[in-house]
Formats: structure tokens, sequence, C-alpha cells
């Protein structure tokens, strides 16, 4: 499944994720080629703290949401890897309050980030480094 998460919906749905896991795909919006939207799931936990999926490989929710269960049924709550893309020049969140929800986790784990720390299991990539970069100065190439 190609999905997307906003950052903090990531943060809530690593921090908890065998309980998100476990619960059913909802509809939040349907996909409308007209619209050129994709379909957006959403899961609550028992707090009702929602976490938004979107699917912008599907046309339409059903399709979602049946990759979704299927992949689900496959999912092994105790032999988990969470992946992790951080953007350093985020200005959605501050990164460091990612990164202790990251460094939080019991999981098998692996953070991509775009400057340095001493987290374990937090890798460095240079190529995003570049890539930032060029993209905030204009598209002028370092």
């Amino acid at each position: 499944i190609n999905i997307l998460f906003d950052g903090d919906d990531y943060a809530l749905f690593v921090s908890n994720f065998t309980e998100y896991i476990g619960k059913p795909l909802e509809l939040y919006r349907e996909g409308s080629l007209r619209r050129n939207e994709y379909p957006i799931g959403i899961i609550n936990n028992s707090y009702r703290e929602e976490v938004k999926i979107d699917f912008v490989h599907c046309m339409e929710f059903k399709e979602a949401k049946e990759q979704w269960d299927r992949r689900v049924k496959r999912v092994h709550t105790d032999n988990v890897f969470i992946k992790w893309g951080i953007d350093a020049s985020s200005k959605q969140r501050d990164t460091h309050t990612y990164l202790n929800i990251f460094d939080k986790l019991s999981s098998k784990k692996v953070c991509f980030y775009s400057d340095k720390t001493d987290i374990e299991g937090v890798v460095l990539l240079r190529r995003f480094l570049v890539e930032w970069a060029w993209n905030t100065r204009g598209n002028e190439r370092l």
C-alpha cells in the first residue's frame, strides 16, 4: 500500500502501534478522480485519538480498505520494524519532539534524519541535506 501519514499522525500511530493496527479503518474522505483527490481513512484508538491515513495510489476508499485489511492480517505485532524519516527543517512541529517519540519506541527501528543527533537508531542522510537545501534555496544546486 502506498500510504502517507501527517507527521503528528504517524507519531501517534507508531507510539500506539499495537492498538491502532487492531482497530478498523473507517472512511474519512472518499477519493475523486474528477477532483484529483485520493481516499483518506481514519483509525480511532480507545481515547478517540484519530489517525488519518492518505491512500495516495487508490481511487476509492473501498479499494484502500481492502488492501489495508488484507495487509493488517499479515502483521505480527511482536515482530515490527518502524521506519521514520524526519526533516530537521520541518515547520510542522519541533523535530526534537519526534526524535524523543522515536527514541522511546520499543520496536526495532530506524530513523532517517537530516541533522546530527546522538539518538540510537537515527541515521544522518546527507542526500536529504542536499535535497532539502536545494529545495529551500530556489532550486539552486549546492
